[in-house]
């Protein structure tokens, strides 16, 4: 990974929240300008309504935040004490957020900017720090060592808890109670262990790491396949869990990896720089002058 190379630019839009300047950047497809910056925010959480191509934000002093692919802002009226985690349906109009206050989590409609009808999942968390929505419902993970499914409506349909150390999950992007649409992968024991979890029959699959800590992960809406970032090294594992690929020796210093596989590439973050490559994680380009990258979401655009 030590040359750097031009990536062909696609449909794709990227946003980065960056936690130490409080701004989210929009970027050229291609990952190598930074198209505007919008802000500064108190980041909770960031997410992309595929939809309108728009980017969500959660904003821990003032409330959830809406920005267009023309850069217009738009605080929305939420009733939340300390908006945190954010996440969105990938097939629709559905958000999800957390108040961090009280450890409530949301599911709201956006197709009204002024009234987003917030609907509460019938459950309290402590911290929901991460959910991961798919179509029609959405996983929670909580600093209680809980993984949780629900659906829409906040009826809860899975329920995994006991987990040492829940570092993060990542979800496959299929209709709910389909088949795959019930699966979900989790890094816990501090980064020891990476699980994924089916609802049906309630199994729990142990994956064997090919390092010794996993840091980050992503689940490529297309194939189901998961990325799993280790302090240098990457990973990919089947849908099924089976082994695929690993590289190791990425002296990058990356934090997080988001997988796109519509467009075939992967978005890789470190603190202060991110890139783009090709699914096979070559043709790279780089962008730097970030401060504290919190997280990358991603619209691939039209398949």
């Amino acid at each position: 990974l030590a040359d750097f190379q031009l990536a062909t630019p696609g449909p794709e839009i990227a946003w980065v929240a960056d936690r130490g300047t409080g701004l989210v950047w929009k970027l050229s497809p291609d990952g190598r300008t930074g198209l505007f910056a919008k802000g500064r925010f108190s980041l909770g959480g960031v997410a992309v309504n595929r939809r309108d191509r728009s980017c969500w934000i959660s904003d821990t002093s003032t409330g959830l935040h809406w920005i267009d692919s023309a850069g217009e802002v738009e605080a929305i009226d939420s009733e939340l004490a300390q908006a945190g985690a954010l996440s969105f349906d990938p097939g629709g109009d559905t958000g999800w957020v957390a108040d961090r206050q009280d450890g409530s989590v949301y599911s709201f409609s956006s197709d009204r900017l002024d009234s987003l009808n917030l609907v509460q999942v019938d459950a309290s968390f402590v911290d929901p720090f991460q959910l991961e929505a798919i179509g029609g419902g959405c996983w929670v993970a909580d600093r209680q060592g809980r993984i949780l499914l629900y659906s829409a409506e906040g009826n809860r349909i899975a329920d995994w808890r006991g987990f040492e150390d829940l570092v993060a999950i990542a979800a496959v992007d299929a209709p709910l109670l389909s088949e795959g649409g019930n699966t979900v992968w989790a890094i816990v024991d501090a980064g020891q262990t990476l699980l994924r979890l089916v609802v049906e029959g309630g199994e729990a699959q142990v994956l064997e790491l090919p390092f010794d800590r996993a840091i980050a992960l992503d689940v490529d809406d297309r194939t189901g396949n998961c990325w799993v970032l280790g302090e240098r090294d990457i990973a990919l594992f089947s849908a099924e869990g089976g082994p695929m690929t690993h590289w190791s020796q990425v002296d990058l210093g990356v934090t997080s990896v988001t997988g796109d596989g519509i467009n075939e590439s992967v978005w890789l973050a470190a603190a202060s720089a991110l890139w783009k490559l090709s699914i096979d994680l070559e043709g790279q380009t780089r962008l730097d002058g970030f401060s504290s990258t919190l997280e990358i979401v991603v619209d691939p655009g039209t398949p």
